[in-house]
């Protein structure tokens, strides 16, 4: 099987970087996301129970906040009984 890739990067602002994330919700909502650049395209299927990891750091005056979301598209993920929630607020 080939392996896909998609990868982008750039400097954006809230406003963009906004549309993106709602996109990216819509498109879980309906069940696939596809991604496209000038120079990739990939199409994934969401399934059911995605794995969901958010990594946050800050040092100094610098920032960053990773979102991760992964999924197989044969097996879905067993629900873990001891997950514990995440509260994301402002």
């Amino acid at each position: 099987m080939a392996k896909q890739k998609f990868s982008y990067d750039s400097i954006q602002d809230v406003a963009s970087v906004r549309r993106y994330l709602k996109s990216i919700i819509r498109s879980i909502d309906e069940g696939k996301i596809t991604l496209t650049s000038e120079d990739d395209c990939i199409d994934l299927k969401i399934r059911n129970l995605l794995h969901f990891s958010i990594e946050a750091r800050k040092k100094g005056n610098k920032n960053r906040l990773t979102l991760e979301m992964r999924w197989t598209d044969k097996k879905e993920f067993q629900l873990e009984d001891d997950a514990k929630p995440v509260k994301i607020s402002s």
